[in-house]
């Protein structure tokens, strides 16, 4: 049974094989912060931690002596490394609070729902937000859709008479038009006179 130690020193001795035998770009691999580099079946096959440049995240990368430098100059289509040897900044991603929590911009439009203050401030998008409401608060998501809901009727209920008084309004336009013609003693044609 080797050690970590010993699993670590096996890596960087076959990072510094694969130079010597000319492998280009091969990255300097050292231990992970944790000390989690493990050997995974096969003798020659190794699990390398490495960072993924888009998302932050610790990936795990199983290589052999021939595909190391490989995975490392992996690029996506827009020419960026998929994988990075140190770690990561993760790109900024928003974090939503439960429509429950009290520091919420706009907690006075739900503080009439808030039955019980939810600390919950990582959602990370709306699809979780939805999901965390109907889990944990679903008497209050209920509350909240259904005030939502008669918003939205009562706003398609203005735009709907906005646009009928709209089009009363052309009609009796287009019909006073007609209306003084007829005064003048003048019959109105269709051919557009």
């Amino acid at each position: 049974m080797t050690t970590k130690v010993q699993e670590e020193a096996e890596l960087l001795g076959l990072v510094g094989q694969m130079l010597e035998q000319g492998e280009e770009a091969a990255p300097t691999v050292g231990p992970s912060p944790d000390g989690q580099v493990s050997v995974a079946s096969g003798s020659d096959t190794k699990v390398v931690y490495a960072w993924h440049t888009r998302t932050g995240e610790r990936v795990p990368i199983i290589v052999t002596p021939q595909n190391l430098a490989k995975q490392f100059s992996k690029k996506f289509t827009d020419g960026t490394k998929v994988f990075s040897q140190t770690p990561v900044d993760p790109p900024k991603r928003r974090k939503l609070l439960c429509y429950m929590n009290p520091n919420r911009d706009d907690a006075e439009t739900y503080s009439q729902f808030i039955t019980e203050a939810c600390p919950k401030s990582n959602l990370p998008n709306e699809g979780e937000l939805r999901l965390h409401m109907e889990r944990f608060h679903p008497s209050e998501w209920a509350a909240i859709r259904e005030e939502r809901d008669a918003l939205e009727r009562q706003l398609t209920r203005q735009d709907q008479k906005q646009a009928t008084d709209a089009m009363l309004k052309m009609a009796r336009a287009s019909t006073r038009g007609r209306t003084a013609t007829r005064k003048r003693g003048k019959e109105p044609t269709n051919n557009g006179d």
